[in-house]
């Protein structure tokens, strides 16, 4: 991990000196929540150098700090969603951002990769403590924008994250304590792109 934080260093260095003229530099401060699968809400600071190419186009680097509460487990229970369990997880997520603009209307594509840092259950898990990092992996995040003056801007956004969610499946016929009740259940682990609909703060220097 160290590695990579300095390559991502030693990048940006390279490319600020080789492009002075070109290049903007942004914090911003990523708060999101997600929709179906998606975790219960993320919060991301970043770090973001980008270099300006004629016609309103940019390409850029940028790395960040993220926790965030993604779905541990789904459940469906005779067709409909019940309920949902969620852990504790920090990463550092870094990529590449694709980006247009002309005036104050922006849009952007990062393109990149989560990097596990910590993963825990909460405190009223059973068994509790640490776990395996599920969401982490590759990501891909587009926004749509609006710079308020010259340093700050706005930008709604999708994330879509990769997350193993165990989905569990129960199916309950019959009334309880009858002959005729029967209750069947099966869980499965699944590797798929969960979303999360995010508000983004720029600062822009």
């Amino acid at each position: 991990m160290k590695k990579i934080v300095c390559l991502i260093a030693l990048c940006l260095a390279a490319i600020s000196l080789q492009a002075q003229g070109n290049m903007s530099y942004s914090l911003e401060l990523v708060a999101g929540a997600g929709v179906g699968k998606g975790p219960q809400f993320i919060v991301t600071p970043e770090f973001v150098a980008q270099y300006q190419w004629d016609g309103g186009f940019r390409t850029g680097l940028g790395a960040g700090i993220r926790y965030a509460r993604p779905i541990v487990s789904y459940t469906v229970k005779n067709g409909k969603h019940t309920h949902s369990t969620f852990s504790n997880e920090v990463d550092i997520p870094v990529f590449l951002r694709f980006g247009y603009g002309k005036g104050k209307l922006f849009a952007n594509l990062d393109a990149g990769y989560a990097i596990d840092i910590l993963s825990f259950y909460d405190s009223d898990w059973y068994p509790g403590g640490k776990k395996d990092p599920t969401y982490n992996g590759l990501f891909l995040e587009n926004q749509l924008g609006w710079k308020f003056g010259r340093h700050s801007a706005l930008a709604l956004g999708l994330l879509l994250q990769q997350n193993i969610v165990t989905d569990r499946t129960i199916v309950e016929i019959g009334t309880i304590d009858s002959p005729d009740y029967k209750l069947s259940e099966a869980s499965v682990g699944h590797k798929q792109l969960t979303p999360a609909i995010t508000l983004r703060y720029v600062l822009l220097f």
